[in-house]
């Protein structure tokens, strides 16, 4: 029989895995927002690998962000 904590923790574990796989589906259908808020519960993951990930994502939509904004010839703006 597993301990309350360490069933706690895999719920934890659990929610970030949810949490980064729903702002990727988020992310590709180009709902940034909502991308944003989940990648964001993801990064609180104890987990290195999701909250790494997470984090790694974010930047990449920062950067699709400034894309947009600055275009193809950022030195213009």
């Amino acid at each position: 029989m597993q301990k309350y904590t360490e069933l706690q923790q895999e719920k934890s574990e659990d929610a970030a895995i949810a949490a980064f796989d729903e702002a990727c589906a988020w992310h590709r259908k180009g709902d940034s927002e909502k991308a944003r808020d989940s990648y964001l519960r993801a990064g609180l993951s104890k987990d290195r690998e999701i909250a790494t990930a997470s984090h790694f994502n974010l930047a990449t939509m920062s950067a699709e962000n400034a894309r947009k904004l600055a275009g193809e010839q950022p030195d213009s703006v």
